[in-house]
């Protein structure tokens, strides 16, 4: 999922091998409640699409919706373009990647 309100990037941890405890963990809101943050991963993510940008993913412990958020930080590292009439993601060096879309009609609770 593209999040522009965020600004940290979040992942599920079906996908976060390789996961390390953050020296200072950090409370974050969602709409089912706070939760805390306590690990992040860092990897060349973007690497099958051709970019080797390093970044770091932080998980989201009951994210399920999706496989993980890019957030606004790391939106402008890479440069991005959204064209959401083409549906279509441009990260450098000139990268287009399909924007699927995926109705959401209810957020559930993990509790």
């Amino acid at each position: 999922m593209i999040d522009t309100g965020s600004n940290k990037n979040y992942i599920s941890i079906k996908l976060s091998s390789g996961s390390r405890p953050l020296k200072r963990p950090f409370i974050i809101k969602t709409v089912n409640g706070d939760i805390k943050i306590s690990k992040k991963t860092r990897g060349k993510f973007f690497e099958s699409v051709g970019n080797n940008t390093e970044t770091n993913f932080f998980i989201l412990p009951g994210l399920s919706t999706f496989d993980g958020i890019i957030g606004d930080d790391t939106l402008k590292e890479l440069e991005a373009v959204i064209d959401r009439g083409k549906k279509l993601l441009t990260i450098t060096p000139n990268i287009k990647i399909p924007i699927k879309e995926k109705v959401i009609t209810q957020v559930g609770s993990n509790h």
